[in-house]
């Protein structure tokens, strides 16, 4: 049986007459660590206010990947404004969040919680996590929780991120208008 490490049956290709091999086995293990870590290194990442496209956090993106929202605050260059999916560019992905925190100093962010849905027999996997922001610029003492998801691909030997949704309604960064 296809086993996916926590959350079983969220992936609709999984086959229950195929079995995965030691290697994806291995490799999806490794996965689940290696994308909570860069999760949690994001956060450190953005609370440090360290953009440098060669931070693992960061480079574990796939240098172009598809996004459902990044922004759509004033301070973002329009051409960074998403209403729709599309694909951006890591770096322009680290520009629009370093000009968010640059013109929001105090905002900080929290990780409450993240889930990795590994599918072993694909090599895919999927990370819910949700975060808490605070001091934003609605006024002091503020907290917005965030959902996203991140969907993320065995590349040529390694994990990457390929993918970043908020779930809608739960939009963090991107429902910010100010």
């Amino acid at each position: 049986m296809n086993k996916t490490i926590h959350g079983e049956g969220l992936f609709p290709n999984s086959s229950a007459s195929s079995s995965p091999s030691t290697n994806e086995y291995v490799k999806a293990e490794y996965g689940k660590g290696f994308i909570e870590d860069r999760v949690r290194q994001s956060v450190t990442a953005m609370n440090d206010r360290d953009f440098s496209p060669s931070h693992p956090a960061w480079a574990a993106y796939n240098v172009v990947f598809s996004c459902g929202s990044i922004s759509r605050y004033k301070q973002t260059p329009s051409e960074y404004h998403l209403q729709q999916t599309r694909d951006i560019s890591r770096a322009g992905m680290l520009e629009v969040i370093q000009q968010f925190t640059e013109s929001n100093p105090r905002c900080r962010t929290r990780l409450v919680d993240v889930l990795t849905c590994v599918d072993e027999k694909n090599l895919f996997a999927e990370c819910y996590v949700t975060l808490e922001e605070s001091n934003l610029p609605r006024g002091t003492g503020t907290v917005k929780q965030n959902v996203s998801k991140t969907v993320w691909r065995w590349l040529e030997g390694e994990w990457r991120c390929v993918d970043y949704r908020n779930i809608e309604g739960l939009d963090g960064l991107a429902g910010l208008d100010v």
